[in-house]
């Protein structure tokens, strides 16, 4: 069952890549090709859904992989996303910088509204999961969510260089709709969606940004980056652009 989920979200990143990188005129990183995906995110990917799969209880679920709810949740997931990147006002990150400085008056109330049915899902959760849930099934949905939070999230969210790109927190979430009902399923390959959408247009980049990209360079010892120490870079992250 698990290959059939990579197969899956493989076939929606290929389909997602071509519809509107070459279909259309939406933002994509048109220097993301098959041989960067297969040298760097190809591994990682397949990690990702493990987690995905055995955190969010896929292997449990009622309905199909193949399932017309699957289906239409991948689909929508993978859409969303870009449609909404045609709106000019949501052409923006979320990062300190961006919202301090970027974001609009119209940026925040679409924002407002999007976490209020955020809320509005995670209160339908929060309601079965105390009233459908075994005190074990409790005590292991709340410890699997503090491991995937204190492994994947704090250590990398204390950085002021961490960026929440979508593909992450799509990830994240899907891990939390793990429940056998229709609402939670569809949100969860909603979500699942939105992660193949964020790959299949800008790779799966890291969420340290750039000082990532240092740490790395300056730990193998890059010859052209040599000059460029971490602790140079991640001063240089620090830094708030007038």
């Amino acid at each position: 069952m698990y290959l059939k989920l990579l197969a899956e979200v493989l076939l929606f990143l290929g389909l997602t890549r071509v519809i509107v990188c070459q279909g259309t005129s939406l933002e994509c990183r048109h220097s993301y090709d098959i041989r960067f995906f297969f040298w760097k995110d190809f591994h990682n990917i397949a990690l990702d859904l493990f987690v995905v799969f055995v955190i969010g209880r896929i292997y449990e679920a009622v309905f199909p992989l193949d399932s017309p709810l699957v289906v239409v949740s991948l689909c929508c997931g993978s859409a969303v996303p870009s449609l909404l990147d045609i709106i000019p006002f949501l052409k923006v990150s979320l990062t300190m910088y961006q919202v301090m400085c970027v974001w609009s008056v119209p940026t925040f109330i679409f924002v407002g509204f999007m976490g209020l049915a955020l809320l509005a899902l995670a209160g339908l959760h929060a309601h079965y999961f105390w009233k459908f849930l075994t005190a074990r099934g409790k005590c292991s949905f709340l410890l699997e969510m503090l491991a995937i939070i204190g492994v994947f999230v704090v250590p990398r969210a204390i950085s002021s260089s961490f960026h929440a790109h979508h593909w992450f927190t799509a990830w994240l979430a899907a891990q939390l709709c793990r429940f056998n009902t229709a609402w939670s399923r569809s949100a969860q390959f909603f979500f699942i969606g939105v992660y193949v959408n964020g790959i299949a247009l800008y790779g799966r980049d890291p969420v340290l940004s750039c000082q990532a990209a240092w740490l790395l360079a300056d730990s193998q010892r890059c010859q052209r980056l040599l000059p460029c120490t971490a602790d140079q870079a991640m001063q240089n992250v620090m830094v708030i652009p007038p």
